[in-house]
């Protein structure tokens, strides 16, 4: 095995755990377990995730929804990107929750549900300030409502919207609050019932006595937060990948394309066996550093498809030895938020940008 990455299936749980901790008893958590749960496994963490009251999961696409369902998981499912028209009997058929921002749908699946003898249940998705996907004022929530009144085989089993700023905007955020509180109102005035949700990570440390329904966790549950302590959340996922070859450079020479990297005294370079084609992002040629023997070693020349260089002068590095992406080794630990600081990036990209056909999973630490 050239490279892969361990899960820790106990981190995700007490990260569970830790997030629920934070809010109102009774508030359900419906995770996000979307682009294959940030890039830890959708199925695994799901079933994880589970065991340490997860109450519902959160999926981008209606494949990501049929996965989880097929895979036995339990829990509701939730599609927080648009049902596309030709998925819409296959969600049914499934129990899929979807959110639904458009009368016209909502006609087509009270269609397809009577015709298969089943109620599509959905969420109506409300835009308070993300400007994304949602109803967005009086008039598209006043048409949301007679549209679900004329549906009988539709069950609204929720009403969301999602924060674009908890981390560092408090008007704003509050701001969404309000709206969605005022559009709430409407829908429970028109006499349904149903549950609410708003929070996502930062919502729930910075906002935990919102006091809706349901809260949505995303990279939160994967060990990681922005704008607020994360305190006791940690990592889940580390990354290996094997020592290739170590060889001298002498002072002069050049590593890699372009030979953007040139060796100022004599050093010891190690090749190892993960490039940009794995998620080890091109952005951390000559930038990023991988941990060897408990030692930071930096990348030298530029991030290749396959490969990255890095130098082990004064390392005890071997061909065959693994080097450590993301994690920790000895005292020094790499996590995808330096990784991100390094690229002008998120530690969402990072994580999610590890490619799961090239970098094999491990699990460990899967016990209740």
């Amino acid at each position: 095995m050239r490279t892969y990455v361990e899960i820790d299936l106990a981190r995700v749980m007490e990260n569970v755990r830790v997030i629920a901790s934070q809010l109102p008893e009774g508030t359900a958590l419906y995770g996000a377990m979307k682009a294959d749960a940030y890039g830890h496994g959708a199925v695994e963490v799901a079933r994880a995730a589970k065991k340490a009251g997860l109450a519902g999961c959160c999926v981008a696409s209606a494949e990501e929804g049929e996965e989880l369902i097929a895979s036995g998981i339990g829990l509701p499912v939730l599609l927080l990107g648009r049902l596309l028209p030709e998925d819409e009997e296959r969600a049914v058929e499934l129990g899929l929750e979807f959110n639904v921002f458009d009368p016209a749908q909502v006609a087509r699946v009270n269609a397809i549900a009577g015709r298969l003898q089943k109620k599509a249940r959905v969420h109506a998705k409300l835009d308070t300030g993300m400007h994304r996907l949602g109803m967005d004022s009086d008039e598209g929530v006043s048409a949301m409502i007679a549209a679900l009144g004329s549906a009988p085989n539709v069950t609204l089993e929720g009403v969301f919207s999602h924060l674009s700023s908890a981390d560092d905007e408090r008007a704003y955020t509050l701001m969404q609050k309000e709206k969605f509180d005022h559009w709430v109102k409407m829908f429970r005035g028109a006499g349904f019932t149903f549950k609410t949700h708003l929070q996502n990570t930062p919502g729930i440390f910075n906002y935990p006595g919102m006091g809706y329904d349901i809260a949505r966790p995303g990279i939160g549950i994967y060990g990681y937060g922005y704008g607020f302590d994360t305190g006791k959340l940690r990592p889940a996922l580390s990354w290996y990948a094997r020592v290739l070859q170590v060889r001298e450079l002498a002072a002069g020479e050049t590593v890699s394309y372009n030979r953007t990297f040139r060796a100022e005294r004599p050093m010891t370079l190690a090749c190892i066996a993960a490039g940009y084609a794995d998620g080890y992002k091109r952005c951390l040629s000559s930038r990023g550093e991988v941990l060897i023997a408990g030692r930071r070693c930096k990348v030298v020349g530029r991030v290749c498809m396959d490969l990255t260089m890095v130098d082990v002068t004064g390392v005890p590095a071997a061909p065959g030895d693994w080097a450590t992406l993301l994690g920790t080794d000895g005292g020094e630990t790499i996590d995808a938020t330096e990784l991100a600081g390094l690229c002008g990036t998120i530690n969402y990209e990072i994580l999610t940008s590890i490619h799961d056909k090239r970098v094999p999973r491990k699990y460990v630490g899967g016990g209740a």
